[in-house]
């Protein structure tokens, strides 16, 4: 397994950016999502309910756009469990259509897991800008913490981290360095460029970036 520093020549997050009618402008990509901006009050809300400040917050986005990208439910419990008693840390469970009963497995399996509440897209860029760190899957989640200049770990499996992942050492990148990857394939069984990545390997991943100069979202 091979953690990297993307050395990306293109990030398909530019893309997004155009989506969302924002300037992408230089490399960097930390340009703000003013959506999210507008909802910031309501996210602090909900922060403020927990108990907790946002700095204690880990976002975890475990739901995939398909098979193919997915990472096993049970992993994702275990990094939980590692983030909270060994990070001393809270992870919240990201959700979207149709992903709340993934969601809800976890929470309800992994000791000190909190679910975030039901959002749309400016309310979970809300959501997102407020945390120390976010673990996602190759997504939107991720590239809406790109943006907002919010660190993140992500998953690579059937995708090219050089094409997906900015020149930025706020963002890591983690993957099974199969010989069949990238396939870019949407259903693949097993899919060993994921599965055989280990929440421990990912937890160690996260907590270099979490003691690093790097960590926490950008003031």
């Amino acid at each position: 397994m091979l953690p990297v520093r993307s050395a990306a020549r293109r990030h398909a997050g530019r893309e997004m950016l155009r989506l969302l009618r924002l300037d992408p402008g230089p490399p960097g990509f930390d340009v703000g999502f003013p959506a999210a901006d507008l909802e910031r009050g309501w996210a602090d809300s909900f922060m403020e309910g927990l108990g907790t400040a946002g700095s204690k917050l880990v976002g975890i986005a475990p739901a995939a756009t398909y098979p193919a990208k997915s990472w096993p439910e049970n992993s994702f419990v275990e990094l939980c469990r590692i983030i909270a008693l060994e990070f001393g840390l809270v992870p919240i469970i990201l959700w979207g259509p149709g992903e709340e009963s993934l969601a809800d497995r976890i929470v309800s399996r992994a000791s000190g897991a909190v679910k975030a509440p039901e959002s749309g897209i400016a309310r979970l860029g809300a959501l997102i800008a407020g945390l120390r760190m976010l673990v996602t899957l190759d997504g939107g989640p991720k590239h809406l913490a790109v943006v907002q200049g919010v660190p993140t770990v992500t998953l690579f499996g059937p995708t090219d981290p050089r094409s997906w992942d900015p020149m930025n050492e706020r963002h890591r990148v983690l993957y099974r360095d199969v010989d069949c990857r990238p396939c870019r394939n949407m259903n693949c069984s097993p899919n060993r460029c994921l599965t055989e990545i280990t929440p421990r390997e990912v937890a160690a991943v996260a907590g270099e970036l979490l003691a690093s100069t790097v960590a926490g979202p950008e003031s």
